[in-house]
């Protein structure tokens, strides 16, 4: 226990800082639709799912050699979302136009998601933000074992601190690590799924007793100078014809220079990720469909894998799962600093014993 405890408070002083500001970016991105729609002056639009006719008119008008992806309208943001490389435009479902928001509220969310996803370092940092999320896995089981001894003094109102003394502070510490722990390792795991979402795959698919998942290769069509795509129409008609019964969520522009593959994400209702999961691979050139990805069809392991990002985002359960993450979120931070501030408290008072016999001798 005393190896035990001591790796708990160092690997917590090591990633303190880190899980301390990606838990109060996570309480916010956790209500970032709700935000958004408060961001947007006027009455928020009635959600009407997108026809096709409305979808390629939208495409034709919001698209651009500049594009990345356009999301389309769905219930709770009914707004296409037009993303560059530069900027994020939201648009009228209906009439197209780009619509301003106030409180720079997009540009505040884009930077926490930023940090919260990589820590402000591209690629690099989600890579060390998920290795910090394995080491966080640690710190809830093992405080849970360090706690579980003293489980009867526990109580739920020393969950604030009283006061801002060491063993007010750890009794905080301690009783909101009994309190949220579950939610806080459920909100954790499925971020480190997520960063290393292949690793996970493989890991659920020998729990399963399945084949590990197949590399995916999109197909690839060269880029044709001075030649058209074929008209928006067409191309969403093929995807119709491919997914008949998917609502289509997302448009992904070609993502290099050396391929014209368009892709188009769709939704069931049974699954659970905003976005959906199924995908539908387009040449612009002749409208015919490279690759199709049916959510429906994948493997158990599979679907299990896509559920990491809703449970994480709060995209199930509605408000009340919402504020469980953020409560989590807040909790999470509390701990991080009542555990900080005891250690530092503890460190003063080290300091300070050495001088009190001295103190006392002196005494006439």
């Amino acid at each position: 226990m005393t190896l035990l405890r001591k790796l708990h408070r160092w690997l917590g002083l090591l990633i303190g800082s880190v899980i301390f500001f990606t838990s109060l970016s996570g309480t916010i991105l956790a209500f970032q639709q709700d935000l958004i729609r408060l961001s947007i002056p006027g009455e928020t639009p009635v959600y009407r799912p997108t026809s096709d006719i409305m979808a390629a008119q939208a495409l034709a008008q919001i698209s651009g050699p500049d594009t990345r992806y356009v999301t389309f309208p769905q219930p709770g943001s009914n707004y296409f979302i037009h993303i560059t490389a530069e900027r994020q435009v939201y648009h009228h479902p209906q009439s197209f136009a780009p619509l301003e928001t106030r409180f720079a509220i997009p540009e505040i969310l884009a930077f926490l998601s930023d940090l919260h996803i990589h820590l402000l370092a591209g690629h690099d940092g989600e890579t060390v933000l998920g290795f910090i999320g394995l080491v966080l896995v640690f710190l809830i089981l093992g405080g849970l074992i360090l706690w579980f001894p003293g489980r009867r003094g526990f109580q739920v109102k020393k969950s604030l601190p009283a006061s801002l003394k060491r063993g007010a502070l750890l009794h905080s510490h301690r009783s909101l690590g009994a309190l949220s722990s579950l939610m806080i390792l459920l909100l954790t795991l499925t971020g480190t799924g997520l960063v290393f979402y292949e690793t996970s795959r493989t890991i659920l698919h020998g729990l399963y007793l399945t084949p590990g998942p197949a590399p995916r290769r999109p197909p690839q069509v060269t880029p044709v100078r001075n030649s058209a795509q074929q008209p928006w129409s067409d191309i969403l008609a093929t995807v119709r014809q491919a997914l008949p019964d998917g609502h289509i969520t997302r448009y992904y522009a070609p993502d290099t220079a050396q391929t014209a593959t368009v892709r188009f994400r769709l939704r069931y209702p049974e699954d659970w990720t905003p976005n959906g999961g199924s995908y539908v691979e387009i040449n612009p050139y002749t409208a015919a469909a490279l690759g199709v990805t049916d959510y429906r069809q994948a493997p158990p392991p599979d679907r299990l894998a896509r559920k990491f990002f809703p449970l994480h985002a709060g995209h199930v359960g509605g408000m009340l799962y919402q504020i469980l993450i953020a409560l989590s979120g807040v909790a999470l931070a509390m701990m991080i600093f009542t555990g900080i501030l005891a250690w530092l408290k503890s460190k003063k008072r080290a300091k300070l014993k050495p001088l009190r016999p001295q103190i006392l001798s002196k005494k006439p």
